[in-house]
């Protein structure tokens, strides 16, 4: 424990706000086609403490409807509302973000068969296709396979744009990680509200955020999969 405590002193620094933020210009996904999102379908009624006592990591998954798993994200990353004229586009989302910047984008491989490269834009509300090469998607897969074998189902990888926390904060790489989890952890818990299988990945999808960006910008932290599973979860509302 001594010795873990060293590394972590030498190697994490406390982030701390900028006097003055730098400048900040959104990342420029290479983006093919965009379609408007799925209206939003809230779960039905049930409890924080039901959510909460339920909620389980499901290994053994099949696929379910593309649009569900786009609601499952929105639920958990549109913002409820935006600061306006605000050039770092700070929102009040449901997940704890440093500096309401909320810097992660999911991205979607619908499913093994399916190999496009999908994002879902939480501030325009969107589904986009995005360029990318498909070994790179092709790599990606085969090793999430070989991780949760019989999960099929739609793999969401998260990738931060570190320049805008970056720009906001100095050593702002503990808030992304921060940020991550947090995201990780509501979508697990809207996934359980839904009666959808979610299962956290010990995959970064660093191969992905690579083909999307050679500068360094991008930042793979965390994947999951999704997908139908046969027990748990609560009914959604119609």
């Amino acid at each position: 424990m001594r010795l873990f405590h060293s590394w972590a002193c030498l190697h994490t620094e406390d982030p701390h706000p900028r006097k003055v933020p730098r400048p900040f210009v959104p990342f420029r996904w290479p983006i093919l086609e965009s379609a408007p999102g799925p209206e939003l379908l809230h779960p039905g009624k049930c409890s924080f403490t039901e959510v909460m006592e339920s909620r389980r990591s499901y290994r053994d998954l099949s696929p379910a409807p593309f649009e569900s798993i786009v609601n499952a994200i929105a639920l958990a990353l549109h913002p409820r509302s935006l600061k306006v004229e605000d050039e770092f586009g700070r929102n009040r989302g449901p997940a704890i973000s440093a500096g309401a910047l909320h810097p992660i984008s999911a991205l979607i491989i619908p499913g093994r068969d399916d190999r496009r490269l999908m994002r879902y834009n939480a501030l325009d509300h969107q589904v986009e296709r995005l360029d990318c090469p498909e070994p790179a998607i092709e790599d990606w897969c085969v090793k999430a396979a070989m991780v949760l074998p019989n999960a099929v189902g739609s793999y969401v990888i998260l990738i931060a744009d570190s320049a805008l926390p970056n720009a906001v904060y100095r050593s702002a790489d503990s808030l992304i990680w921060r940020d991550s989890g947090a995201v990780l952890q509501l979508l697990a818990m809207v996934c359980e509200a839904l009666r959808l299988g979610f299962c956290p990945m010990g995959l970064l999808g660093k191969e992905i955020a690579k083909s999307l960006d050679n500068e360094g910008r991008l930042c793979a932290v965390g994947s999951a999969v999704l997908g139908k599973c046969s027990t748990g979860g609560i009914a959604p509302a119609n």
